[in-house]
């Protein structure tokens, strides 16, 4: 099965947005390694309204690590070794009017007693602690005393390639978002179409787009993959990036005529609110669907 996908429709959904500090290292790689992304909003009861988006990467050089973050669109710097030897520095934002005055590893958590306040208010001490998931996919910073404030972050993943993706069948769930039950219900969706008007469709889901297009990306996805027959060019491809918030819809030549662009734009609009969620397999459902009534109904 082959056919050419024409670009169809995509839309970014919802946006977040991105501090250096050189600490010493276990003797493995600390699992905080990585690309993190601040979730928004924060979790309940943390009063960070100036904090719209932070973005930090965390990597380690030699018997040191560099954290890299970006708060709002700004950088912000900070340095120390986590050896528990005292030494000043700071850490990243919100905290970061606070000095750093010992930092140091507890297994593969950092660390860090920060010393604040002023004359007037007295000087207070705070325990942050950056502490990854055990399945490495979060990333926590928590601190306080009577009530603990936490910030949580994901994992930005490698970006997935077109020429390591292979089709698994009708639903492709690379980024393992969608439920058991959602996925065999959209395969029946999708077999019940192809079985009816020789129309094949293609869910899939990946976890980044590594700033490739959606609509880029989806059309040449389903072409590599020959999404459609030969002999009508009726093939669609329904993808979504989970990291990046992003959806694409690409069609074949065949169905130009019953999916329009301003068809796919309102069909992924109305899906948004269930993605904002984390509705996932909710939303590809009602679109799976959408598509195959509208196919149903204006193909003959």
């Amino acid at each position: 099965m082959s056919s050419r996908l024409a670009l169809a429709c995509a839309l970014v959904y919802l946006l977040a947005i991105p501090a250096i500090a050189q600490l010493s290292t276990p003797q493995e790689p600390p699992a905080l390694v990585g690309t993190w992304v601040l979730r928004v909003p924060n979790s309940e009861g943390l009063p960070l309204h100036d904090i719209k988006s932070q973005t930090i990467a965390i990597t380690c050089v030699g018997e040191k690590i560099e954290i890299s973050a970006t708060t709002n669109g700004e950088e912000s710097v900070a340095q120390f070794t986590a050896d528990g030897e005292q030494r000043k520095g700071r850490t990243i934002p919100p905290l970061s009017l606070g000095e750093v005055v010992t930092s140091r590893w507890e297994g593969t958590s950092l660390v860090l007693t920060i010393v604040g306040g002023s004359w007037a208010t007295g000087e207070s001490t705070t325990t942050e602690r950056w502490i990854p998931s055990l399945d490495g996919r979060t990333l926590t910073r928590s601190w306080g005393g009577f009530k603990t404030l936490e910030m949580v972050y994901d994992k930005r993943p490698t970006p997935d390639r077109l020429d390591q993706l292979t089709p698994r069948g009708y639903v492709n769930d690379f980024a393992g978002i969608i439920d058991s039950a959602a996925q065999s219900q959209l395969d029946e969706i999708c077999k019940d179409l192809d079985q009816k008007k020789r129309t094949q469709m293609a869910i899939v889901t990946i976890t980044s787009l590594d700033g490739s297009p959606a609509l880029e990306f989806a059309t040449q996805l389903g072409n590599r993959w020959g999404v459609g027959y030969n002999d009508n060019h009726r093939g669609v491809l329904v993808l979504l990036s989970r990291n990046d918030h992003q959806w694409g819809i690409a069609t074949g030549k065949g169905l130009e005529s019953v999916l329009t662009h301003d068809e796919i734009d309102g069909l992924g609009r109305q899906m948004i609110p269930l993605l904002r969620r984390g509705n996932y397999g909710t939303a590809l459902l009602w679109v799976a669907q959408r598509i195959h009534d509208e196919i149903l109904q204006n193909v003959e």
